[in-house]
């Protein structure tokens, strides 16, 4: 794991001095967080057992609550940080 972020962190100080910073560094970073939050739940879901023992449906409903916050933030930071179209200028 060290070593992994050794390497990022060389590949991103390469791409730091060899490009300007007016593009998006990460450009498939949205689909990227949405297939993290999806695969967190459903790996969340298989760890806990079967839905008749109710301490462990209490987890399944937080996993999914968890998972419905984290979508929403996720959502409105990426429709914030997109620059809007024909918006009228005041």
């Amino acid at each position: 794991m060290l070593i992994g972020l050794v390497v990022n962190a060389v590949c991103l100080t390469r791409v730091f001095r060899n490009k300007p910073l007016t593009e998006d560094l990460f450009p498939n970073a949205y689909k990227l967080m949405w297939l993290v939050l999806i695969t967190q739940n459903i790996l969340a879901q298989l760890v806990t057992a079967p839905y008749n023992n109710w301490n462990e449906m209490a987890f399944k409903i937080y996993y999914c609550l968890l998972f419905v916050i984290s979508a929403v933030i996720v959502h409105y930071y990426h429709i914030s940080s997109t620059p809007q179209k024909n918006q009228p200028l005041n």
